[in-house]
């Protein structure tokens, strides 16, 4: 999904506080009238909104949960047919249900921009509704005078290049409505978020309450995903072993082995039996729990990790880096052991250039 394209129609902003600030009886700014960016201002939000949700960002796609009549998906799915003035109202809605979700210690206040638009080709284009939950940053805005350049102090700027202080929540629409519809079908969507805090298991408190708490989603078992979950939380494992250098490669290129195999599914249990000695695979099965991996198979899909199943990188605790193709590394390179500080490494071919 590129997010090319891009058109905006209705843009509402409102402010998000926390759950405590309702407690202590402070009501948070609503908007009743609309947002109109000039041109450069739009490109920028179009922009933000393709970088993040786009194919080649880190989005992660997400599984509705709750779907009937007052949920989150109903509210959002609701906004692409309303009038202007249900827009609005609906939109201050969702924004208070924000509110209401931030509860963990670390979330901050902000802004929820609310907006709907077109995606794709201008023959059929796809219809979308976000949600993008803004936290503010100081900062300065560059001025030039008849002095020179001057530095105008920012309190509360937004949607900065390098801040990707927000997170969004993106309906797609894939599937026309039914005449008389007024409760979509979840399977009529594709639903992506975005979050700068998502790690890429996503089971972080300060992310879930956003697609989960927020939205009613959960992350939606992606084979792309998975498999890359599986090959990094395995990596991790290794890593932690107590074993020799030697064997720690050994484990890897077995992981490697397995992802690059014909073979159509991964499984924790499988790689366990096959790879592991005994006494590490209720350890090993027990760290993929502790993140719901899922205790079936699961679909292969290497897209995301391909460039590092063709590539070996080590670091050392030197800091030193050595990289080699992992096909042939253990032909290439040989690990001799550990001494006093120092690991012992023979590599075949000569030194050719030093950058």
């Amino acid at each position: 999904m590129t997010f090319a394209n891009l058109k905006l129609n209705r843009i509402i902003v409102h402010e998000v506080l926390l759950a405590a600030d309702l407690e202590a009886e402070r009501q948070p700014s609503y908007s009743d009238e609309f947002l109109v960016l000039d041109p450069k201002g739009e490109q920028l939000l179009c922009k933000r909104l393709a970088d993040s949700l786009g194919s080649d960002s880190h989005s992660v796609e997400l599984a509705v949960e709750l779907d009937g009549e007052g949920s989150p998906f109903h509210l959002m799915t609701r906004l692409l047919d309303s009038s202007d003035k249900d827009f609005a109202r609906l939109s201050k809605d969702l924004a208070a249900r924000l509110t209401n979700a931030q509860t963990a210690g670390t979330i901050k206040a902000g802004i929820a921009v609310v907006v709907d638009g077109t995606m794709g080709s201008n023959s059929k284009p796809d219809r979308f509704v976000a949600v993008l939950k803004a936290e503010s940053d100081a900062g300065f805005v560059k001025e030039k005078t008849a002095k020179g350049l001057f530095l105008k102090f920012i309190s509360e700027m937004v949607l900065g290049a390098q801040q990707r202080l927000y997170k969004i929540g993106c309906f797609v629409e894939k599937k026309s409505p039914d005449d008389g519809d007024d409760i979509r079908s979840k399977g009529d969507f594709h639903v992506l978020v975005y979050d700068h805090q998502m790690s890429n298991t996503g089971n972080n408190e300060a992310a879930r309450y956003f697609y989960g708490a927020f939205l009613g989603c959960r992350l939606a078992d992606n084979a792309s995903r998975l498999t890359r979950i599986f090959y990094e939380e395995t990596c991790k494992f290794i890593d932690g072993l107590k074993l020799t250098s030697q064997k720690r490669l050994e484990a890897r290129t077995h992981l490697v082995s397995y992802l690059k195999s014909e073979e159509r599914h991964v499984s924790v249990k499988d790689f366990a039996e096959r790879y592991l000695p005994s006494d590490m695979r209720i350890p090993f099965s027990k760290q993929f729990k502790q993140i719901n991996f899922p205790a079936r198979n699961v679909p292969k899909d290497v897209k995301d990790i391909r460039r590092r199943l063709q590539v070996r990188r080590m670091l050392f605790s030197s800091k030193v880096r050595i990289s080699a193709p992992e096909e042939d590394f253990n032909d290439l390179v040989k690990i001799q052991g550990e001494q006093n500080g120092w690991t012992n490494i023979t590599i075949k071919g000569s030194l050719e250039v030093q950058k």
